[in-house]
């Protein structure tokens, strides 16, 4: 009896989980997905919890660009800076009162570098070209360094260079988002699959892209 109440649990949380990820897979599919610029004044309890971050983004040489909103299954809150002589962003984010942050460098459309302080961001698989290194334990100035000594490693190894950035903000994170549940989709059984990757997605905090790129698979 014990044995098939805890079967029956935990068929009943995998499918949960199948559920919220098939939920939000779909709503970040939509091509009607949008980040909205919106004014700090008008959104002042998530976006104050951001200013800590403005006098560290200026002493690294990055400038404002703005407050958005991405709205989804939750509303993400989210603060960008650029980089002005670099193809690379600051970004905080806020969603259900967990703050995390993204340094980001474009290298191309279809090639980039994130390094990462939340988990979650690993529950799905990126496509190929869009390298990803998550560390929840530290500064910001320690995961900025993280994240050159990566962009460094892919120029190097790759040899990538990151090229200028034309477009928009708002539509350079659209169409990732885009490419990436495109990606997720192309992939059987992904909604199934997912329970996995939600569940497993903690091993794969701390791993450098240096480390990635020598432990693959082949």
């Amino acid at each position: 009896m014990v044995i098939l109440l805890t079967i029956a649990v935990v068929a009943a949380i995998g499918g949960i989980v199948a559920g919220v990820i098939y939920l939000s897979v779909r709503a970040m599919s939509d091509p009607d997905l949008a980040l909205e610029p919106v004014d700090r004044d008008d959104h002042e309890h998530p976006f104050a919890a951001f200013d800590d971050y403005h006098d560290w983004a200026a002493e690294q040489g990055f400038k404002w660009i703005g407050a958005y909103v991405l709205r989804g299954v939750t509303d993400i809150y989210v603060g960008a800076w650029r980089h002005p002589t670099q193809s690379l962003y600051f970004c905080v984010y806020m969603a259900q009162g967990n703050m995390f942050t993204d340094l980001v460098t474009i290298f191309d459309d279809e090639h980039g570098l994130t390094t990462c302080s939340s988990a979650d961001t690993l529950t799905l698989p990126q496509p190929p070209g869009a390298y990803r290194q998550v560390f929840t334990d530290l500064t910001i100035d320690e995961q900025y360094q993280r994240h050159l000594e990566a962009e460094v490693l892919l120029t190097e190894r790759l040899r990538m260079q990151p090229q200028p950035i034309s477009e928009p903000f708002e539509r350079v994170v659209i169409d990732a988002i885009h490419r990436q549940m495109a990606y997720v989709k192309s992939l059987p059984g992904w909604p199934i699959r997912g329970v996995w990757w939600y569940l497993t997605r903690l091993r794969k905090i701390n791993r450098s892209v240096e480390d990635q790129l020598e432990n693959s698979p082949g």
